[in-house]
């Protein structure tokens, strides 16, 4: 079957979901505004531009539809429901499932339902919302709120990556069950491979980090909604007192609070064991770092099924989280992780502290537990075969008759 991909080909959930259905035996075609290109993967870029923003789906969209005619696409598949989802809506194009990631639906939550969306939302980087970002935010959030609503109408089924993501669509946008498919993206194991054992110290080294040194890591983000205000404060009260290990925080591409930048850079140079990778690493490259990695911290204020989480519990991290449904579906208080609830700089300290103090025994003890579970239920090939049992149960018959 011939699958059309809406996404950013740099953006590493198209990359590896798009290998894993062509390994799945799917023709795939990914079609985007930018001009990167995945190795062995057909890439169609629509923009004559070097930069793209939301109004340049609207106007590519007549050029879409006509690609997506010429490549005989079958099923289309964009990944996110905003801009992919809806720039497929504006193409008209059918079958469509989208698949639905967590800032597609939670972003459009009411505050009663997130709290902290009223501060802690994916685009304020100030902590100081005020009356004119306050309104701003409403009318964009309303905007894309109605769109999304459009594109789920429009499509056939929608794939979400855990069942928070799945009641909250039903809930809050009112889609039928029916429509709905839990469809997760798992861990490609063949990423952890790809560099040799020999080459590791010269990777690490490449970002300013010790061969030798075990890494205590906040993976996500230094965006508001990963909290990582709280873990940048936790990381400051300890990283002089756990000198063996090295205390590091990712941008993972994305910006960084004008309010944390002072911070960052305080204690960078306070602490040799301290280290901000304010560049996206590549995935071979981030394999490497999760070698290196005891425990790391994953604390979103909202979350779907978390490629963190799951690279984190296949090399056998400690995964320290903060309680919300979608980290709840995959960690057991001190079972498989630790919640910290609430999730504070004191709490999250005293967290820490508790588990560096004795970290062999809680080691020795999720690293079986949460390896098990993703050999058995979290490896890609797996997800993308039963994506594909999907599609043929659901338009062989289509596809026959047209």
């Amino acid at each position: 079957m011939h699958l059309g991909i809406l996404s950013q080909p740099s953006n590493f959930h198209c990359q590896k979901w798009a290998k894993a259905l062509q390994n799945a035996g799917h023709t795939i075609t990914v079609i985007s505004l930018e001009p990167y290109t995945i190795p062995n993967v057909p890439c169609i870029n629509l923009n004559k531009k070097d930069t793209w923003d939301y109004q340049d789906f609207y106007f590519t969209r007549k050029k879409l539809k006509e690609v997506l005619k010429t490549e005989k696409i079958e099923v289309l598949h964009p990944l996110h429901l905003t801009p992919y989802g809806v720039w497929g809506y504006w193409a008209d194009f059918q079958p469509m499932i989208p698949a639905a990631m967590g800032a597609d639906v939670f972003e459009y939550l009411p505050y009663h339902a997130i709290p902290e969306l009223a501060y802690r939302h994916w685009k304020n980087l100030t902590f100081q919302p005020n009356f004119f970002s306050r309104l701003k935010n409403w009318a964009t959030k309303s905007f894309h709120k109605s769109m999304v609503k459009k594109v789920l109408m429009h499509s056939q089924y929608i794939t979400a990556d855990n069942q928070t993501l799945i009641k909250a669509l039903n809930e809050y946008f009112h889609v039928p069950l029916e429509k709905l498919v839990l469809q997760r993206w798992g861990i490609e194991e063949e990423i952890f491979h790809l560099i040799e054992e020999s080459d590791y110290t010269y990777v690490l080294q490449k970002y300013g980090l010790d061969a030798e040194q075990p890494i205590i890591l906040s993976p996500r983000g230094l965006m508001p909604v990963y909290q990582a205000d709280i873990i940048l404060n936790a990381f400051a009260k300890l990283v002089s007192e756990y000198k063996n290990y090295q205390w590091v925080m990712l941008s993972a591409g994305y910006s960084i609070p004008i309010t944390l930048k002072s911070f960052i850079y305080s204690l960078e140079q306070k602490h040799k064991n301290f280290h901000c990778i304010k560049v996206q690493i590549p995935r071979e490259e981030m394999a490497v770092l999760w070698k290196k990695t005891k425990v790391f911290i994953s604390a979103p204020i909202y979350d779907g099924y978390s490629a963190a989480i799951a690279e984190g519990r296949y090399v056998g991290a400690i995964p320290v989280v903060n309680k919300i449904p979608g980290n709840e579906e995959v960690i057991q208080n001190e079972v498989n992780g630790i919640i910290v609830h609430p999730f504070t700089p004191s709490n999250l300290t005293k967290t820490l502290k508790k588990i560096l103090d004795d970290i062999d025994t809680w080691y020795s003890q999720f690293l079986p537990i949460n390896q098990d579970w993703i050999q058995k239920h979290g490896l890609i090939q797996h997800d993308a075969k039963q994506f594909s049992e999907f599609l043929e149960i659901k338009f062989s018959s289509f596809f026959t008759n047209l």
